[in-house]
Parts: structure tokens; sequence; C-alpha cells
């Protein structure tokens, strides 16, 4: 059969004589069938020059739709529709559904698509009787236990070996479901264990012992402060949580003394009242409350003694103006905190009101406050300084008339009366050192 083409701006074009559709293919150069297989419609009778196997015939005089097969036309339904049989409508419309019956047929003749009418509980629809495959493609459903040979793409295999459904695509099988192997035996080792009943298996774990191992629960923390649970496992965190909350009697006996017994155990810190007071027998004493409590005891801080020494004992710094800091320093080339030393002295001894200097008692005599005495040192305050004085003396004397005078001495100012320039009693030189 030689067919004549038209000019490809033309596409698509059925052919008159066969009724073939066909579509011109830009990227080949050349006019292609645009379905397959097609359906030749036809009212005179079957095509002679049409042998192509899957090819579809309607014979428009009987309304009956042919399938070459097998080098012959076969019948595969017979038009009418009056005596009950199926109809098949061709054309470019769908056909009225409402006026259907369950399997008539419908060419849609410019989508290339077979549909069959399919009517369910409560409605009537135009369903494709097979997918759209494109120009020159044919699938084919193959069940068997090995791959097809010369397949082409979107064959489809069904492995009867593993039931496992593929698609043929670029040149492979692909699997449209994942594989699952079979599990043949399931065994346990302890604790694990497992116990087979025809199909079903039961998996179990052995509860925990002393002397096997298997699961365990954690313990609450009510088991942990009190120490009750045999069979409950103890996490690091919550038994820490346990210790901070004092529940720690529980594991651990209490230091104590008696009768020479020695227990071990946790013990108690005494604070700085306790040391103080010297009456707990059951707490322990660090290091700094025990100076707390000394200091509380017979020399607080701020004490001011006078040390034969020509320096300071260990406690204790030099009165010689330094500046105290507010916390942790170093004074004198001592560390420590100094917060407390640092309230007592105050500013008492900078004259400025705001600086922290230790009382300069270099080369100086002491003096009682009077703290408001009246008549002795008034208007003083704690920690000022006063500059040396000398009272005038006054005596009487009787003159030959038996008459009487009173003089009244004059300080005498002269360097051969004061060669030192100052007015003492007689003084041993000491150290004066003051508690921190």
């Amino acid at each position: 059969m030689a067919l004549n083409f038209p000019d490809p701006s033309q596409s698509p074009y059925v052919d008159p004589v066969s009724g073939l559709k066909y579509v011109y293919n830009s990227s080949v150069g050349g006019w292609e069938a645009a379905i397959q297989p097609p359906v030749i419609v036809s009212g005179t009778g079957a095509p002679a020059d049409v042998e192509i196997e899957g090819f579809l015939y309607l014979d428009t005089g009987s309304s009956t739709l042919y399938c070459y097969r097998s080098g012959q036309w076969i019948p595969v339904s017979s038009g009418g529709g009056n005596d009950g049989d199926l109809a098949v409508e061709v054309g470019s419309i769908a056909p009225n559904i409402d006026l259907q019956v369950q399997g008539n047929l419908w060419w849609d003749t410019i989508g290339g698509q077979l549909y069959i009418c399919y009517v369910d509980a409560d409605s009537k629809q135009w369903v494709p009787a097979s997918p759209t495959l494109g120009a020159g493609m044919n699938a084919n459903v193959i069940t068997q236990d090995t791959a097809p040979a010369g397949p082409v793409e979107g064959d489809i295999w069904f492995n009867t070996t593993n039931d496992v459904l593929y698609v043929y695509h670029d040149d492979q099988w692909v699997p449209t479901q994942a594989t699952t192997a079979a599990i043949d035996r399931i065994t346990g080792s302890s604790p694990i264990v497992a116990v087979q009943t025809g199909t079903t298996v039961d998996v179990s774990i052995t509860q925990a012992s002393t002397t096997a191992q298997g699961s365990a629960r954690y313990a609450n923390n009510n088991e942990i402060n009190n120490a009750t649970a045999v069979d409950a496992a103890l996490t690091p965190a919550r038994f820490a949580t346990s210790l901070k909350t004092g529940y720690v009697r529980s594991y651990l006996n209490t230091a104590a003394e008696g009768n020479g017994e020695i227990h071990y155990g946790v013990i108690q810190l005494a604070d700085e009242t306790e040391v103080a007071a010297g009456l707990n027998k059951t707490k322990a004493v660090t290091p700094f409350t025990l100076g707390k409590g000394i200091g509380a005891l017979g020399t607080p801080v701020g004490t001011i003694i006078a040390y034969a020494g020509a320096a300071a004992p260990k406690g204790y710094l030099l009165c010689d103006g330094s500046q105290i800091p507010l916390g942790v320093g170093i004074v004198q080339g001592v560390e420590a905190d100094f917060t407390e030393l640092h309230t007592v002295i105050s500013t008492y001894y900078a004259g400025d009101g705001i600086t922290h200097l230790l009382p300069d008692l270099r080369g100086e005599f002491l003096r009682g406050w009077s703290n408001g005495r009246t008549g002795v040192d008034a208007g003083r305050q704690i920690g000022s300084f006063q500059l040396d004085s000398a009272q005038n003396p006054a005596c009487t004397s009787t003159v030959s008339d038996g008459s009487t005078t009173t003089l009244h001495g004059v300080r005498e100012e002269s360097s051969a009366v004061n060669p030192d320039g100052e007015t003492r009693p007689r003084n041993v030189a000491i150290l004066y050192c003051i508690k921190y």
C-alpha cells in the first residue's frame, strides 16, 4: 500500500483509504502512525491491504469491531445495540453516556483512545479500555520464573519465583516493590528467649538477678531514698539527687563517737556559730571555720595587739596604714579574704570618708576613745589623730611680808630644755598588729 503524505505542516494526516491517522515526527524527519494499534473505519469490508497483528477494523455497515489476529479479522463485538448487543461508537466527541449500556465502546478519533462504558452503583462513565502507550509501543505482561527475552520499554514481568512485579525501564528490569527476605529461624541467647509455636514466635527477656543477666526496671525516688528495693536499678542522676536532698543516711552510717567504736560514713560540717559554742560532738570543723570560731571566742577580727616581734604573727597585719580591699586580696604579702576586716575598720582611719585604711600606729601611743564621756577628750571620733600637748603648771610662793603670789608656768619651747621636739613619758618601742 503506497501512501502520498502531504506537506508536514498539515500534520496530523488521515489516510482516506485505510483510515489510519499519521503525525509528522520532526526529530526523525518522517511520518509516523499516531496510534498503535489503530482502528480502520470502512464500510466496504475488511481492508485487504492491512495485515498487521493487533490492528482494529470497524465495519460501519454492521457496527462490528474486528481485531486482526493470527492472519484473520476476528470480531470482538457486534453492532447495533437494539437487540441487547453492545454498540461501538466512533467519533471525536464522547457519546451521551446516559444512552449507553455497560460494555459499549467508543473510539476517540482525536486522541486515538478506546473507551468502554462502565456502570457502577450510582453512575456511568467512559473508562479507557487500554493505556495510551504512544506511537510504536506495545506493553506486554509476562508471567514466568525467568526474565523475558527481548523486552521493550514498558513491558511488565511478574516473577513467579519471588512474587515480585517488574517493569522494564532504561534497559533493565526494575522491581515495583521492595523485596523482603524470609526468616527461616529465630533463636535467642540468654537472657533473650524465643519460643516458636507453629508459625508464631514469641520473644521475651528473662528477669535479671544477682547472678544472671536480664531485664530490670529503674528504681523510683522513694525506693532510692528509703533503700528498700532489691530488684531495681539505681541511676547516677537519681542517686546524686538523693545525696543532695539528705537521704544519704539510707546508704551510709553517720560518723559518731562512742565506746571506742569507729563508724565510717558521711559527716556534717559545723558552722562558725557551732564552733564558737563548742558543744556539738558529731560535726567536723574545717580550718576556715576553726579560724573564725577562735576569733569569735577570744580574738575577733580588728583586735589590736602589742607584739614583741619585729614582724606580724600569723593571722595579723602590721598597723601601718595599709589599704584593705573588699574581699580576697593581698595586703603586706598576705593573700586572704579581708571582707570582715574591711567592714570593721570602715573609713575611720583614712580621713577622707572613702578609703578603708588600717590605723597607722607606728611610733604612736594609744588612747581610749571617750565615746561621749563628759569632760574628757570631748569631741573626738574613733580613729581620729591628735597632736601632743602640755598643760601649763601653776604654783604658789610666799614672800617675806607674808603675802602669796600664784605663778603660772609657761611651756618651754627652747631646744635647750626640749631637745627632742616632743613631750613623752618613759617608754619601750613595741609592734602594734591587727587581727584580720
